[in-house]
C-alpha cells in the first residue's frame, strides 16, 4: 500500500510526473504532514520530586530492576547502564515550531544549555483537540543499551484485579510526561532547534521525560506503580483506586492522595467519587455484575501489517508498537 500526502500544487499528492517519492511510500512520519493547528496541551510549571518518588519506591518494595529507572531521574546512575556508546554530535531541525517556543520557556519545558544532539520535534493532537509534544529520538536511540521491559499490566490481568474489588475511582495526571523532569546530566542530548525566519536558528534543550525516546515508557509506568501500591493498579498516568467496602476504599484514597501530595504529582480529579460503574482505558466496568465491555463506539479493524500510525488514527492512541 502507497500512501501519498498532498502537497502544495498537486492536490493528489506524489510527485509532479505521477511516481509517488520514496519518502511518501508506506509509513508517513507525524513530522512530515502539514502543521497542525491548535494549542500544546497545559504545560506545568512544577515537577515531581523525584527524591520523594525514589524514598517512596523504596518503602512500598519495587523490585531493584524498578529502583533502578527511579534512580536514573534522579541523575544516580551510571552511564555505561543506559548508553552502549555516546551520542556523536548531529544536528536536526524543526520547522513549524518556533510559534511554541515562548510558551515552552515559561513552562520550563526547555532551557538554554549545552546541547550536543538536536532532535526533530514536533506535535501530534489528541483527542481533546489540544496537541502532544514528541521528539523524535531515533537517532539518540541507537546509541542506548535496550530500555528495560515496560510494566504495563496484561490487559486481563488489569481487568480481574479491578473486578475483584467492589468500589472503584479513576483519575488521570495531569500532561504527565511534562511532570516528569529529565536528568541535568541527560539534557544535553535531547536539544532542539527551532528554524526561525531569515534562516535564524533557536537552540534550547528539554527538561522534562521525552515521548519518543526508548526509556521513556518504562520510567513511565514504573513510577506510577509506586505510587499507586496496595491501594490500585496503574496504566501509565491512569489510575484505579479500589476497595472491597466503602471503609477500605476511603482509606485508599487518603494514601494515594497523601502520597500524591508528597511527591507533587497534579491528578485531574481530587473528589475520587467511589463508583460501582466507570470507565477506564476504554473500558467500562461493572463491579456488581462483574462484567466488563468495550467503550468504543465502533468496530476497528488492526493488522499487524497497519503502521504506528495507522494504528494511532484507527484507535486514537498508541501507547506501545512493535
Amino acid at each position: 500500500v502507497v500512501h501519498s500526502l498532498p502537497r502544495s500544487g498537486n492536490p493528489a499528492g506524489g510527485s509532479s510526473i505521477g511516481v509517488t517519492p520514496t519518502w511518501q511510500q508506506g509509513f508517513i512520519r507525524p513530522q512530515d504532514k502539514t502543521c497542525y493547528e491548535g494549542e500544546l496541551a497545559y504545560l506545568p510549571s512544577h515537577r515531581v520530586n523525584m527524591l520523594e518518588a525514589l524514598l517512596l519506591a523504596k518503602e512500598v518494595g519495587l523490585p531493584e530492576e524498578d529502583l533502578m529507572l527511579v534512580r536514573l531521574m534522579n541523575d544516580d546512575y551510571v552511564v555505561e547502564d543506559v548508553f552502549d556508546s555516546l551520542p556523536l554530535p548531529r544536528h536536526k531541525y524543526s520547522r513549524r515550531m518556533l510559534r511554541h517556543l515562548t510558551k515552552l520557556r515559561d513552562a520550563g519545558v526547555v532551557e538554554s544549555g549545552e546541547v550536543i544532539c538536536s532532535m526533530g520535534l514536533f506535535t501530534v493532537p489528541k483527542k481533546n483537540k489540544t496537541l502532544r509534544l514528541v521528539q523524535n529520538g531515533k537517532y539518540l536511540n541507537t546509541f542506548m543499551k535496550k530500555p528495560p521491559k515496560m510494566k504495563l499490566p496484561l490487559l486481563n490481568d488489569y481487568i480481574h484485579e479491578v473486578l475483584k474489588h467492589s468500589y472503584a475511582a479513576v483519575c488521570d495526571s495531569v500532561c504527565f510526561f511534562y511532570q516528569l523532569g529529565l536528568p541535568e546530566s541527560l539534557r544535553k542530548d535531547f536539544g532542539v532547534r527551532l528554524a526561525g525566519e531569515r534562516g535564524r536558528i533557536h537552540q534550547a534543550r528539554l527538561t522534562v521525560l521525552p515521548m519518543g525516546w526508548s526509556w521513556s515508557p518504562a520510567i513511565a509506568q514504573v513510577l506510577p506503580n509506586a505510587w499507586i501500591e496496595g491501594i490500585g493498579i496503574a496504566w501509565v498516568d491512569n489510575y484505579v483506586i479500589f476497595g472491597d467496602t466503602l471503609e477500605e476504599f476511603e482509606r485508599n484514597k487518603q494514601i494515594f492522595i497523601e502520597r500524591l501530595k508528597r511527591i507533587n504529582c497534579v491528578i485531574d480529579d481530587y473528589v475520587l467519587e467511589p463508583k460501582q460503574v466507570f470507565t477506564s482505558i476504554g473500558i467500562t466496568f461493572d463491579l456488581i455484575n462483574k462484567s466488563v465491555r468495550l467503550e468504543s463506539s465502533k468496530e476497528v479493524a488492526v493488522s499487524s501489517k497497519m503502521s504506528p500510525l495507522e494504528v494511532y488514527e484507527a484507535l486514537g492512541s498508541l501507547i506501545w508498537y512493535y
